[in-house]
């Protein structure tokens, strides 16, 4: 806790994601140590990029035995949830629900890393894009997200905005107003279902200077009557465990929210802001 105010991180990764770099325990300790309250392991099952072999497979029973052993270790000072980033669970729904059925995550959080039979949107080439060309690609993305919101388990939507960090990384530059609604047909069906916006605030970190969604999308969702948000730091490194989720809060609070959210009992609970 800082300054009397509850620290809830649900969007971290550790050594069982094929991209991250500590180990759980590692995590743990730097989220306790660090004034974070509530920290959602939440690695990657990207289950097209899986089954086919692009990825190597996600040890998750072995990471829910890390779950319930740093739950036993820092009881009464973290509270930790059991979740998942289950990315493009549209591509192979039965996979995917047998999957979550199996293992009993109890936060769901939806990505979308890449579309059908294409590679993830970080190994694309940018650079040799016009912004035009940005934008088109950006359309395909969004309707894509919103047919990935069918999926039956959603609990939250991560980094909607995903294909940007790359793209600005690039020097390509979008004005989002064009996709307003799209977005907010996105936002519509989420509000609809019960889910939560993630605020992913590692976009402050990798070079998009905002989160993501930013600060325009993020007003949009309010207009469209969303309220569920939650907060990540997206952290694939134990040194970036709860990195700027307090300065995601103070944008909520200057757009007119008075809480976040942190899954809890099939739904989420209130932390205020």
């Amino acid at each position: 806790m800082k300054n009397g105010k509850i620290i809830a991180d649900l969007h971290t990764h550790n050594s069982y994601s094929f991209d991250g770099v500590s180990t759980a325990d590692a995590c743990f300790a730097a989220a306790a140590e660090s004034g974070v309250d509530i920290i959602a392991v939440t690695n990657h099952y990207d289950i097209d990029g899986v089954l086919d072999g692009i990825y190597d497979d996600y040890d998750a029973e072995s990471d829910h035995l890390e779950v319930m052993r740093g739950r036993e270790k820092h009881s009464g000072k973290l509270r930790i949830i059991w979740g998942i980033e289950l990315g493009q669970p549209h591509h192979r729904p039965r996979e995917a629900l047998e999957f979550l059925e199996r293992f009993g995550f109890e936060y769901v959080l939806l990505s979308m890393h890449n579309m059908r039979d294409v590679p993830d949107f970080c190994f694309w080439d940018y650079g040799k894009m016009s912004d035009s060309m940005c934008e088109y690609w950006l359309g395909k993305y969004f309707e894509q997200v919103l047919e990935m919101l069918d999926f039956p388990r959603c609990d939250a939507l991560a980094h909607l905005t995903y294909p940007y960090r790359y793209m600005k990384q690039a020097g390509r530059v979008i004005n989002f107003k064009r996709f307003r609604d799209k977005v907010a047909e996105i936002y519509k069906k989420l509000i609809a279902r019960g889910a939560a916006l993630e605020i992913n605030a590692s976009g402050y970190r990798q070079g998009l200077g905002v989160p993501m969604p930013d600060e325009e999308l993020i007003a949009l969702y309010r207009e469209c009557g969303g309220e569920l948000t939650v907060v990540g730091s997206d952290a694939h490194d134990a040194r970036d465990i709860g990195a700027c989720v307090e300065r995601a809060y103070e944008l909520l609070r200057k757009l007119g929210y008075r809480f976040t959210y942190v899954p809890a009992n099939c739904g989420f609970e209130p932390i205020k802001l």
